[in-house]
């Protein structure tokens, strides 16, 4: 979701003043680490930049709120009257056939939403018989159910499969030239877009000149993995009819950890046999391999100093002290348990924090924990078992970090943006044409003969004025 840029602060980008500009203590790493917003060990970072092409000033009229305290008038009930009239079919004029069922309606309503209606309806293109019926070909009869429902309405029901009947409705807006509802059809399908209905979609926006789903297939299509898969499935779809360039600038990119993973089980047999080890001496695993670096395990039974007495202590060791100039980044986490216990796992997203293992001012041969369970706490529990336990040790090896462009599918916003209702307007408009007028008013008697008005009876009743 875009973020209100309002109340960000604006810095100036100049030779002179800075090329930069930031946060030093964005977050503490500490709270970031126990958010919501760390998930698997991964996270995403949003830019938004507003530049200011200029600052001006105009003159605006607002209404003090202070009628807030006296009146509360409430939203426009329009849409719910209007979709009342076609439930009830009061006043009906004219009925369509389509798919072998009828459906009944207001002339006057259709030719208000729709200039094509108003063509067939009223117009040199007038069509029904003398029965006032109207056959509708080349359209599903729950499509045109949906349609009239959003020509009294302005708006969408819910509906079973609604990918397939939005490709219908945009399909029957684009016939009808109901430009609100084609752009809704284009918002809802640009959800839909992978890639087994890319191609589908792509074509219906190509057909029908749906510019904003256009863009969105082509944003869809410049992953280069999406668009492999897509040439596999669909063989027609060349890369090179692939291509576009959508118009809103919006780019992604991902800082991704190239790693070499691998653990390794030291199994202790007869516990109570090391409790006589000596503090700061330990027993060695064996040496293992992981991301082409040889590792071992180092196991205190009783502490690597004075300090941790009474702990088992646990250590990693980079057994490469030949090599001198070796610095190995990884991250690790032990487990220890009864044995078979331990041969799951775990994710390393909790695990500790990426450490440098060689030389260098922050490196060290070993890392681990002094104090990784009091011994007694660990007698008393079930992760010992017949005085033996396992030691598992996960390691996940940094090789090298590196950025990528990624192509993620933008908001849906970002191609398509659906105007407000104007079905005021339409009625209003029809009002002022009085086309399809069926009843005419006169009021105040002949002084006021002239300004006599054609108004429809239907909606006249529909709105609250009831006559006969």
């Amino acid at each position: 979701m875009q973020p209100s840029l309002k109340y960000i602060m604006v810095r100036t980008f100049i030779r002179g003043c800075s090329w930069t500009w930031g946060y030093k203590k964005f977050i503490k790493r500490e709270d970031f680490e126990k958010s919501d917003d760390l998930r698997d060990d991964s996270f995403t970072i949003r830019c938004d930049i507003l530049i200011l092409r200029k600052i001006r000033a105009e003159e605006t009229t607002e209404i003090l709120p202070a009628a807030e305290s006296f009146v509360s008038v409430p939203p426009s009930d329009m849409n719910q009257q209007f979709g009342d009239l076609l439930e009830t079919e009061k006043g009906a004029d004219v009925v369509f056939e389509v798919g072998g069922q009828t459906f009944a309606a207001h002339r006057c309503v259709l030719a208000a939403r729709s200039p094509v209606f108003r063509a067939e309806l009223y117009g040199l293109m007038k069509e029904g018989d003398t029965a006032g019926v109207v056959r509708v070909e080349e359209m599903e009869a729950q499509v045109f159910k949906v349609l009239l429902r959003f020509l009294y309405t302005d708006s969408l029901p819910e509906m079973k499969e609604e990918d397939v009947m939005c490709q219908h409705l945009l399909v029957a807006a684009d016939r009808y030239n109901l430009e609100r509802l084609k752009l809704i059809c284009e918002e809802k399908l640009c959800k839909y877009i992978s890639v087994g209905t890319v191609s589908n979609i792509l074509a219906l926006a190509d057909q029908h000149r749906c510019d904003g789903l256009k863009k969105a297939c082509f944003n869809f299509l410049g992953s280069p993995a999406n668009l492999s898969a897509v040439v596999a499935v669909s063989p027609a779809m060349s890369p090179a009819a692939c291509r576009g360039n959508p118009s809103r600038s919006a780019s992604a990119s991902a800082v991704v950890v190239d790693t070499a993973t691998g653990y390794h089980l030291l199994k202790i047999e007869g516990y109570s046999l090391t409790k006589g080890i000596p503090t700061s001496l330990s027993l060695k695993s064996s040496q293992f391999t992981v991301g082409g670096y040889r590792w071992r395990i180092d196991y205190f039974s009783n502490g690597d100093c004075a300090d941790s007495a009474d702990y088992i202590s646990l250590f990693l060791s980079l057994d490469e002290r030949a090599n001198k100039d070796v610095k190995v980044r990884a991250s690790w986490r032990f487990q220890i348990g009864y044995t078979g216990h331990v041969d799951k796992p775990p994710s390393l997203s909790t695990a500790k924090a990426c450490t440098t293992f060689g030389v260098g001012p922050d490196g060290s041969w070993s890392w681990g924990y002094d104090r990784f369970i009091r011994r007694e706490d660990f007698e008393k529990s079930d992760n010992l078992r017949d005085d033996s336990f396992t030691i598992r040790c996960d390691i996940a090896v940094v090789r090298r970090f590196r950025a990528e462009e990624t192509t993620e599918i933008l908001p849906v916003e970002a191609f398509v943006s659906v105007p407000p209702s104007d079905m005021n307007q339409q009625f209003g408009d029809l009002l002022e044409t009085e086309k399809g007028a069926d009843v005419v008013f006169e009021v105040g008697g002949e002084t006021l003969k002239r300004y006599t008005t054609n108004i429809r009876h239907t909606i006249l009743s529909l709105r609250g004025l009831i006559y006969m």
